[in-house]
């Protein structure tokens, strides 16, 4: 609030009632008038009966310039305990139910071992999710990316995607997430593999993948997934899967918007060497690409 020597002409004059609330209203405008006028009547219940304009002025000046905010509590003593015991519930209700997150980031692989024994390699920029604390009793597992589980023996151990469910009892198996995609390769034992509701059963050396709304199984030889050992290698692989795992890979941008990524390629790359990688995947494909720092434009000769 902004005040002038006309103001205070002003005030002092509506102060002395020689000038109407109207008046003033007009020249000062609305807002102000009432933060005046709410202070003149709280000031005015503690005046004597002999009103004194300039230090009314004064004090109308000094209660807007330095105001005093109090501060009134309408919580009850009662709801700050009720406040503390839904807190403490919260926090023992994360305690017990809280995941166990674990994820790699680009070009990284990592290996664990769960609480049973069971033996988990995540590859690039790849999440996994448990819960440590009932996973005795519920063998459950998040995946968002790729992994490779050697199951040890025991409840019934579930991985769950964004695309379907691996049920397992005790095996070796790979299991690989995308967008509207799965693939699913079993290296030892049985599993099953539900996706909208329909069950698929896969003994050892048996491969299974769902790729935008195609089924498609073969067989394999391999005793663990290739990428393991540094080489990706694909089947009848949809083009957007490889170059979505040549970004994870090498933490690139790959620019493929006027190519066609939907088409299936038998391929592999080593996950070492970014040039080699891409020369692997587009020249068969007699695709062109340009590398700008991180970015990689891929086109049709």
């Amino acid at each position: 609030m902004k005040y002038n020597s006309m103001n205070d002409n002003f005030l002092a004059k509506w102060l002395n009632a020689e000038i109407s609330d109207e008046a003033l209203k007009s020249l000062i405008g609305e807002t102000e008038f009432d933060i005046y006028n709410k202070i003149k009547f709280d000031l005015e219940k503690f005046e004597s009966p002999k009103f004194d304009s300039e230090a009314m002025l004064k004090r109308i000046k000094s209660k807007i310039s330095k105001p005093k905010a109090k501060v009134i509590s309408f919580i009850p003593n009662w709801a700050y305990s009720a406040a503390a015991t839904v807190a403490l519930l919260l926090a023992a209700y994360l305690f017990v139910f809280s995941d166990t997150t674990l994820s790699t980031n680009y070009g990284e692989q990592s290996a664990f071992n769960l609480e049973d024994g069971t033996y988990i390699k995540l590859n690039a920029k790849s999440t996994l999710s448990y819960n440590k604390r009932s996973w005795s009793e519920s063998r459950n597992i998040n995946l968002i990316g790729e992994a490779y589980f050697e199951v040890a023996h025991g409840n019934t151990f579930l991985v769950k995607t964004s695309m379907g469910v691996v049920k397992v009892l005790g095996t070796h198996f790979n299991v690989k997430t995308g967008k509207n995609y799965l693939k699913v390769a079993c290296f030892e034992g049985k599993i099953e593999v539900t996706i909208n509701g329909k069950r698929t059963i896969l003994t050892q050396g048996q491969t299974y993948q769902f790729a935008k709304n195609t089924e498609s199984n073969w067989a394999i030889e391999l005793a663990k997934p290739s990428w393991i050992n540094g080489l990706n290698t694909y089947k009848n692989t949809p083009l957007f899967i490889i170059i979505n795992d040549l970004e994870n890979q090498f933490k690139i941008d790959v620019d493929a918007t006027n190519i066609d990524k939907n088409i299936l390629l038998n391929a592999s790359f080593d996950n070492h060497n970014i040039d080699l990688a891409l020369k692997s995947i587009f020249v068969p494909l007699n695709f062109n690409f340009i590398i700008k720092n991180k970015k990689v434009i891929v086109s049709k000769k």
